[in-house]
């Protein structure tokens, strides 16, 4: 692979990749082309969410692997200065785990533009010892313009699905007996409440407040909850609808594949979002489910997913 001589470091990367430094997946951008671009990420001990995902197992989230890769295309589309953010997944799936000391590197692909949208195509590999490559991530992704408002992008509620009543007979989950179904520690938990109705479905529920810890890292001027975490409220609510059936037989479910996600709003400090999530099949610590999540009547996300126990990942990597 052939780099140009176009670099962008530590030195110059705020010009033009718009993310505070805390949640910048990645420390360097090689510009191959003006369509092409290679994202290096140095993965250290001292990395923050290494201390809440998880202590004593740490493990970076699938959700910045994928930040990763979307972080390389936003900085590669911006020394154009064309200013650009995520909108919308139509397939990613993870083959590995990233771990400190690994080196992150994040390969992507400009496959289509036309305003407003941006299609894009992109890879995650880890160094081995060997110097050989390991394939960590693989994603198509859809990049928005910011010239587009979010109302523009913005549905509600009553455009395509409904979110269906909460029966009466159903099993509630809250602060007191959270752990007993998840093994998620509370500095990385997106859920405040739940019901759940096992094996079929699951309804959740987690206030915004403005003291949250990622606003500070994740937001320059204004407090927007990433995309990242309105995902892992959707995931988490669907890992309790696998996790209640069995007592809690399984009670750690990881992020394996995004077959579809698409994103339609923004939520601030002040609001509630709401979730709902179909458990469609369950077999062998393998969930397929499919989610979505509003606040305040507008529709934020809709994603189709697969979580796994990590017992059984090799079963879905091969």
């Amino acid at each position: 692979m052939k780099l140009s001589q176009t670099t962008l470091t530590w030195e110059n990367l705020d010009a033009y990749l718009k993310v505070p430094l805390g949640y910048r997946f990645v420390d360097k951008v090689q510009l191959v082309s003006d369509r092409e671009a290679l994202g290096t990420k140095a993965v250290s001990s001292q990395d923050w969410y290494f201390r809440i995902h998880f202590p004593g197992n740490p493990v970076m989230p699938g959700v910045f692997i994928m930040e990763s890769i979307e972080q390389t295309a936003i900085a590669l589309l911006a020394v154009a200065g064309k200013q650009y953010r995520f909108q919308a997944c139509e397939a990613m799936r993870l083959f590995g785990s990233v771990r400190p000391g690994d080196i992150l590197q994040s390969y992507v692909n400009i496959t289509e533009e036309e305003s407003p949208r941006v299609q894009c195509e992109g890879e995650a590999y880890i160094q081995q010892a060997d110097g050989s490559q390991q394939k960590i991530c693989s994603m198509r992704f859809t990049l928005i313009s910011e010239e587009v408002t979010s109302a523009g992008i913005a549905g509600d509620i009553s455009a395509g699905e409904t979110v269906p009543e909460i029966p009466a007979k159903n099993v509630a989950v809250d602060f007191d007996n959270f752990d007993q179904y998840i093994a998620v520690p509370l500095e990385y938990r997106f859920l405040d409440k739940a019901k759940v109705v096992p094996p079929k479905a699951a309804w959740g529920m987690k206030n915004i407040s403005s003291q949250e810890w990622y606003f500070p890292i994740a937001c320059c001027n204004r407090p927007v909850v990433p995309h990242a975490v309105v995902m892992e409220v959707i995931m988490q609510t669907g890992a309790l609808s696998a996790t209640t059936i069995d007592n809690g037989r399984f009670k750690l479910m990881m992020y394996n594949s995004c077959r579809k996600m698409q994103l339609y709003g923004q939520a601030l400090p002040g609001a509630c979002i709401r979730t709902y999530v179909e458990l469609r099949r369950f077999r062998n610590g393998v969930a397929n489910l499919h989610g979505m999540a509003y606040a305040d009547d507008q529709l934020l996300c809709r994603m189709d997913f697969i979580l796994v126990a990590p017992g059984e990942m090799r079963q879905v990597r091969r």
